[in-house]
């Protein structure tokens, strides 16, 4: 009861924060929010490799080394559940994800992108999840991008700010932004995810995420595509400096056994998209287009508006968040 109370309470501050010509229908917005998760810290280093056989050959090796990558299929990290597999609980040690297709939201101007907030939306058993990162990119001095990640379910699809779960964040949007965000890129990836814990260190565990499938497309029939590797932490040390130290060591692990592969990545996956977006904001026919798009991606997902009056009358799925390894 506490946290709904909190959660209400908040809601209440971001109507009274918000600026009398807000763009936004507040009660509407209030109405479209099924749940709203905390957020959690995210820590994480993003490399793209020179063709789909590297990131194969990078699969065969960690899974191979099993005493630097101590995968959780081990006898002494595996899963003891005398009445049987919790498969709503178990995630396997290796796995290959669903294609996932992403919708970004920003102004055309990229008004989102210069408060530091990222924003994208996806469906998830019938429901809308969007997930908001704050936060900053890696550097070459220090390749880790450090963000603060939340999520919340919706009803329908369209950038829903008072759904954001971190309060300094929903009032600087909420203050700042002057126009409607539009579904501007998407991003499709599919990718194999290996947990294991480094050297059998059952304080730490790493997700590596190889992604042969991963590229993206603006309205403005942009695209772009790369091979990505991804290291974070799971579960590991919480100062900041440890955890670099931490993916340090894991970076070392994969470069000393393939050099000259891994390029470092200092930005979200969607930045060549909102680049690219960025040097035609000015001009007439792209902002007539960026006018002309719906809150929902119908021009991601033609069939969407086909659909709308169809799903609106059909039982929902209750939404369950996947576990975090």
């Amino acid at each position: 009861m506490g946290a709904k109370k909190d959660q209400k309470q908040a809601l209440r501050a971001a109507f009274k924060a918000a600026s009398p010509s807000s763009v936004f229908d507040f009660q509407a917005m209030k109405e479209g929010i099924v749940n709203i998760f905390p957020p959690y810290h995210e820590s994480e280093r993003i490399f793209s490799t020179r063709s789909e056989n590297d990131l194969k050959e990078i699969d065969r090796y960690v899974l191979s080394c099993n005493t630097e990558f101590v995968t959780k299929n081990h006898p002494d990290f595996a899963p003891c559940i005398p009445d049987g597999l919790d498969f709503l609980s178990f995630s396997p040690p290796r796995e290959l994800t669903p294609p996932r297709l992403r919708v970004y939201y920003d102004t055309l101007d990229g008004a989102l992108r210069r408060l530091g907030v990222e924003v994208r939306q996806e469906e998830k058993n019938g429901k809308i999840c969007q997930t908001v990162k704050v936060g900053h990119g890696g550097t070459a001095e220090d390749a880790t991008l450090e963000r603060l990640e939340q999520k919340s379910v919706l009803k329908k699809w369209g950038f829903n700010p008072l759904a954001i779960g971190m309060e300094n964040t929903r009032d600087t949007v909420l203050r700042n932004l002057h126009a409607e965000p539009r579904p501007v890129l998407y991003m499709v990836s599919q990718r194999i995810r290996i947990a294991y814990h480094p050297s059998g260190n059952p304080d730490h565990l790493i997700e590596l995420a190889l992604e042969p499938v991963h590229y993206g497309r603006t309205f403005t029939d942009v695209f772009w595509h790369t091979y990505k590797l991804e290291l974070e932490i799971k579960k590991g040390p919480e100062d900041m400096l440890s955890r670099q130290a931490l993916l340090d060591a894991e970076q070392a692990r994969l470069v000393q056994h393939f050099p000259g592969v891994l390029t470092p990545v200092y930005e979200s996956s969607a930045t060549p998209g909102m680049d690219a977006l960025g040097k035609v904001s000015g001009d007439p026919s792209v902002r007539a287009a960026f006018d002309g798009l719906d809150t929902r991606p119908d021009w991601v997902f033609p069939e969407i508006g086909k659909r709308r009056a169809l799903d609106e009358n059909q039982p929902t799925v209750p939404f369950r968040e996947k576990p975090a390894l």
